[in-house]
């Protein structure tokens, strides 16, 4: 979000500077919404030329995924193929993500500059109507992009490739963030006209007068507004949520465990019926199938929203909704206790500091209560089926638990994106050319932070490294360098394997694994019994 606003604000203020000069409210609208239309097809475009789906030729493309296919069934984790097709997912993520934020920042610029139109400002009820307008314009879009995938994607052997495949997931993944980012900020708009009597600029800022000028009663009621919101959010998420979603994946096999883990995908998805009917019968070769593109039947079929993408949708809006009225409502408050004076810039620094520190605290609560519910399989004096019971339900609760800490990170992106956004101003109002001050800033910040970003801590996140400590293609290739050039680091290597493969043997007779890699790393429970011995010394065969 920090980058990819400082970025967008660079172009938008290239067009307010240069293009829209002088033109209507309603050329204004059109020239902005052809930019979101661009930032949009870019993201397709760029995303497929990643994922090798447009770069790559159709026979490098099979070969690649049926070397992957062979790499993927053997675990074989350092083989060139399943080690080029994880970082194709990494890039993908990483470029997704940026460009989708992006994406969204020129939504919000285009529907937001909308709201700020003559006719839609009179009041808090025609600058809602907006939104509507928004959803369907974009929800065609959204369509229209994905049957022309569908029909690319299945235009020679009919069916999805693990390249094509990936393609159309950080597509619609993308896309969700952008619909969850300019639908929740337009309504925030509204909902601080409702409450202050002015609506915030496109880009939901005040004036100064306006800013230092809220009373306790307007903060607590866009506070609550924000609580409602997530009140909303667990409402639905627990509406739609599935325990047997949640029992299934639990009785996954140590195969599967290990697959996805390292292929990054999350345990609790899962195709619906919905997107099985769209992309056909399971294939024996572990693809989906899909049926020949006839007519009317891509019409049928791809042409509608699955139930899945709407609740996604509205989760996420949700949530970011829940941020912007947290982040605001800190922003009032800040204001209006007079510590920063009038000056915006320490302002922005002083909200940024202290929405950190109370959004940190709570992180660490909620992720300590998550933990514990997610824990409690581990009471014996239960039944099975109460036990069974207890833990879905937790599992279930740790979930949305995680989903209003990611809202809450959200809420902390929001604030140092500001307060970094007003010192790129300040420091930029002070040249002779602001724009190409701001402009040599915001890549300077983007050439530090993302490639950072898109080589620690995505593959932390991509294959659930938090979960170990570390990431395991990256262990492994360290290690079989370390292997190859020197004899007691193979050793070495060697113990460590088979301390771990004491673990897993530990933990699959119970306890779960934080304690049995409490016990094996901790020098507790010297007893190792004849099944963990033969499994821990023949690890380093195995893998």
């Amino acid at each position: 979000i920090f980058c990819a606003v400082l970025l967008f604000s660079c172009v938008r203020q290239g067009m307010d500077q240069t293009l829209l000069v002088g033109m209507s409210e309603g050329q204004a609208f059109l020239w902005r919404l052809l930019a979101q239309v661009v930032w949009y097809l870019m993201l397709q475009v760029l995303l497929g030329w990643i994922c090798g789906v447009i770069s790559l030729s159709p026979q490098e493309r099979t070969d690649l995924c049926a070397a992957y296919k062979v790499a993927r069934e053997k675990k074989l984790i350092l083989d060139p193929a399943y080690q080029r097709v994880q970082q194709i997912k990494i890039r993908a993520n990483a470029g997704g993500t940026l460009l989708a934020h992006i994406t969204g920042f020129a939504a919000i610029n285009a529907w937001g500059g909308l709201q700020q139109a003559t006719v839609f400002r009179i009041s808090p009820v025609t600058c809602l109507l907006v939104i509507p307008l928004a959803v369907l314009f974009c929800g065609v879009l959204n369509k229209t992009t994905e049957v022309i995938r569908f029909c690319s994607n299945t235009g020679t052997d009919r069916a999805l490739d693990p390249l094509e495949k990936v393609w159309d997931e950080e597509v619609k993944e993308a896309e969700n963030e952008i619909s969850a980012l300019y639908v929740s900020f337009c309504v925030v708009q509204v909902i601080r006209f409702a409450v202050s009597g002015i609506l915030p600029d496109s880009e939901g800022g005040e004036d100064t007068e306006t800013l230092f000028s809220h009373t306790w009663p307007q903060i607590i009621a866009l506070e609550g507004c924000g609580m409602i919101g997530i009140i909303l959010c667990c409402a639905v998420f627990f509406r739609f949520v599935s325990v047997e979603e949640n029992e299934d994946s639990d009785e996954e096999s140590d195969d599967a465990e290990f697959e996805r883990l390292l292929d990054g995908e999350d345990s609790a998805d899962s195709l619906s019926d919905e997107a099985v009917g769209c992309f056909g019968e399971v294939s024996g070769r572990g693809e989906y199938y899909a049926p020949p593109p006839l007519p009317g039947q891509v019409t049928k079929e791809v042409c509608m929203f699955p139930i899945e993408r709407v609740v996604e949708m509205l989760l996420g809006g949700l949530g970011m909704g829940f941020a912007w009225c947290f982040f605001f409502g800190s922003q009032w408050f800040v204001a209006m206790t007079g510590v920063c004076g009038i000056d915006e810039t320490q302002l922005q620094v002083a909200v940024a500091m202290s929405v950190s520190v109370v959004s940190f605290a709570w992180i660490f609560l909620l992720d300590k209560v998550a933990d514990a519910l997610q824990g409690n399989d581990e009471d014996e004096e239960v039944t099975a089926d109460v036990h069974l019971q207890a833990r879905m339900r937790g599992k279930i609760v740790g979930r949305f638990i995680r989903r209003v800490i990611s809202a809450i990170g959200i809420i902390v992106g929001f604030a140092w994106e500001q307060c970094f956004d007003a010192a790129v101003d300040a420091v930029a109002s002070v040249s002779s050319n602001p724009l190409l001050v701001q402009t040599i800033l915001a890549l300077f910040c983007a050439a530090l932070i993302c490639p950072a970003w898109a080589s620690f801590i995505l593959p932390m996140v991509h294959q659930k490294g938090w979960r170990f400590g570390f990431v395991a293609t990256q262990v492994a290739t360290y290690a079989k360098a370390l292997t190859e050039e020197d004899e007691e680091s193979a050793k070495e290597y060697e113990r460590l394997l088979s301390a771990l493969a004491l673990v897993m043997a530990r933990s699959q007779a119970g306890g779960g694994v934080p304690q049995a890699a409490a016990a094996v790393f901790g020098g507790a429970g010297a007893a190792v019994s004849q099944p963990e011995a033969q499994c821990a010394g023949g690890v380093h065969r195995v893998r």
